[in-house]
């Protein structure tokens, strides 16, 4: 949801990109097409009708029939219709897609940093707890006994032994590197 709202003023400007789009191929159309002829009579009688007409065509719903009259007539129509869905599929459709996995991407990216910021802000909390007196409230150094005591307390929530082998004299030393138990 976050990725589609913050993608929302993209997507606006594309649309309006493509109601540009639509707007000129239906006045080029109008020109091409009279209303005397079987083309400006079914898809082109006005500016409205003529994007309408031109926005199902580039969902590709009605693809040849909205280019069949004209192309009945005259084989270069074909020119007209293939450049309008080149423009619209190939370029609006396209632009559509990157706008939105741009946004994608830097949603996953504020979310690895909040997730980031989060780890280290808990990690520091847990230190502090560990290296607080609960009495006196005051730093104290953190012990092999203090982390005996919180692994053992783990231990209840998670199988060290069976998730990772020698975790416990892994986290030992890496706790007291100088080997002096503090």
């Amino acid at each position: 949801v976050k990725v589609v709202l913050s993608s929302i003023p993209q997507v606006l400007e594309l649309f309006f990109l493509g109601f540009l789009l639509l707007l000129f191929f239906a006045l080029v159309a109008i020109i091409l097409f009279p209303i005397t002829t079987e083309e400006g009579r079914m898809y082109f009688p006005s500016l409205l009708t003529g994007m309408w007409s031109l926005l199902v065509l580039l969902t590709t719903a009605n693809f040849p029939d909205v280019m069949l009259p004209a192309y009945r007539l005259s084989r270069a129509a074909f020119l007209y219709f293939f450049l309008f869905m080149i423009v619209g599929m190939f370029f609006l459709v396209n632009v559509l897609t990157a706008i939105v996995m741009s946004a994608y991407q830097r949603q996953v990216g504020v979310n690895r940093l909040n997730l980031k910021e989060t780890r280290q802000k808990k990690l520091n909390q847990a230190y502090e707890l560990l290296t607080t007196d609960p009495d006196t409230h005051e730093e104290v150094p953190l012990t092999l006994e203090r982390m005996d005591a919180v692994l053992e307390e783990l231990s209840h929530f998670r199988n060290f032994e069976t998730e990772a082998p020698n975790l416990y004299s892994q986290i030992s030393a890496q706790v007291d590197s100088s080997g002096d138990g503090i």
